[in-house]
């Protein structure tokens, strides 16, 4: 079965338990960092009997706290899924799994693979089908503090492991991860270095200037607000991580009359907008999207510290 498929035969609570009976030893605690081990029949336990139970979908919160209300909706989710599926961001994802190919590092057991804001979980599981091979036992885990997009996963994807957690507070104890992907999202660098192996690999996607530039020609220029800009954001993981490659990925993509309306409901661009407004007016205009990012890749340095850590 692919890691991308909608799974059949036992409950995905019962696979989702195996799966991380195979992780005990990688897995802590997020309120005491203690190590987490499997609890019969649907739960995850420490030694201080902090216990998580899994859902019916093998989802897991793994989180010191009820995360506050996020602003990203299920909605969002569910549209960005289905451009996912049209194919929207195949190219990206392409470039991600090339990228992992070239710099990851197999572990000589299981090769943990994290997804740092996962959202509905496509990037994770589109990545880890691309790479799988019979010479290497690659594991993935989504986490997000958006419950609607961990639900929407782990119902969506069978292979991967799923959990709501925070990426101020990785349920993963240290030097657990050969890699990790942070795709569109924010991003903590301490937690990345701390959970990465010596020799692991953080591959990075930011948007590029030109992101969804016609979603922004009518909604954010509308608004008077200036032109999207990376630098600082470049800048700070150059500060944080060892670069070893950045590359561009930009192409534009055919827009169907009826992708439109998903396209500008998946977007945070349009949170403040009335999207079926928009759609009836630019669906003739935005029959094309502009898609650009920038990929980095980045190890920890020897010493496992930032340059602000170094005192350079």
């Amino acid at each position: 079965m692919k890691k991308g498929q909608p799974s059949t035969g036992s409950t995905k609570t019962q696979r989702a338990m195996a799966r991380f009976q195979q992780w005990e030893g990688m897995l802590q605690c997020p309120i005491c960092a203690e190590a987490l081990r499997t609890q019969r029949p649907r739960s995850l336990a420490c030694s201080r009997k902090h216990t998580f139970d899994l859902a019916r979908s093998g989802m897991v919160h793994l989180v010191a706290a009820p995360p506050k209300q996020q602003s990203y909706s299920s909605d969002l989710f569910a549209q960005r899924q289905r451009m996912h599926e049209a194919g929207l961001f195949q190219p990206l994802l392409q470039e991600v799994a090339r990228q992992l190919q070239a710099h990851l590092q197999p572990g000589p057991g299981a090769t943990l693979l994290l997804d740092a804001g996962c959202g509905s979980g496509f990037a994770l599981s589109y990545v880890l089908d691309q790479m799988q091979s019979d010479n290497v036992r690659l594991w993935g885990l989504g986490i997000d503090l958006a419950k609607d997009g961990v639900q929407l996963a782990a119902k969506t994807y069978d292979g991967p492991a799923w959990a709501v957690a925070d990426l101020a507070n990785l349920p993963l104890a240290p030097q657990t991860c050969q890699g990790i992907i942070n795709i569109l999202s924010p991003s903590n660098y301490a937690e990345f270095r701390r959970v990465l192996t010596a020799n692991g690999v953080l591959v990075k996607v930011l948007p590029g200037s030109a992101y969804l530039q016609e979603v922004r020609d009518v909604v954010v220029t509308a608004a008077g607000a200036k032109d999207y800009s990376n630098a600082s954001v470049v800048a700070r993981f150059c500060h944080e991580m060892r670069v070893v490659s950045q590359r561009s990925v930009r192409y534009v993509w055919a827009l169907k009359p009826q992708q439109l309306l998903p396209l500008l409901a998946m977007s945070p661009l349009t949170w403040n907008a009335d999207v079926e407004r928009l759609a009836d007016e630019h669906g003739t205009a935005i029959n094309k999207i502009t898609m650009d990012f920038v990929v980095l890749v980045g190890r920890t340095r020897a010493d496992g510290a930032s340059l602000a850590e170094r005192g350079d």
